[in-house]
């Protein structure tokens, strides 16, 4: 089921209008039309969000309604032609790869945290050399 499909059925099931939906998400019916026909090309994510809304979801619930397809979406940044843009990419994978990229992210959930605890350790270690180098500071000028 494509993302227009998606909309035009959530639409249908909370018994709206095209206008309703339009107006609702601040575009003309004509546009919106194109959005539940698929001849919009891409939605715009701004319109997405105002869909969601209207449903009282999320775009990730939105766009993996009724699929078996696990919905992911993250920051990046690309560059083309010396231009850095930022923005958000949406995809679908598979459930079979999903165990993959669920174990991923746990592997990298840990790499983060271990990488804290050197910080912390190195920290102490630092505290540490510091007090050592004050007690035989202090030893020195015992004697």
């Amino acid at each position: 089921m494509t993302v227009n499909e998606k909309i035009k059925l959530l639409r249908h099931s909370h018994n709206l209008t095209q206008e309703e939906m339009a107006k609702a998400i601040g575009m003309t019916t004509n546009n919106y039309a194109k959005i539940e026909r698929g001849s919009e090309g891409n939605i715009k994510m701004y319109h997405l969000q105002k869909i969601a809304e209207k449903f009282d979801t999320d775009i990730l619930e939105l766009l993996s309604l009724g699929e078996k397809k696990f919905v992911y979406c993250t920051f990046a940044e690309h560059t083309i032609n010396n231009d850095t843009n930022q923005g958000v990419l949406i995809g679908e994978i598979s459930d079979d790869t999903k165990n993959t990229v669920i174990a991923t992210s746990q592997l990298q959930q840990t790499v983060n945290h271990q990488k804290e605890i050197i910080e912390q350790l190195k920290e102490e270690i630092q505290t540490l050399k510091e007090m050592v180098e004050l007690l035989k500071n202090s030893n020195s000028g015992a004697s």
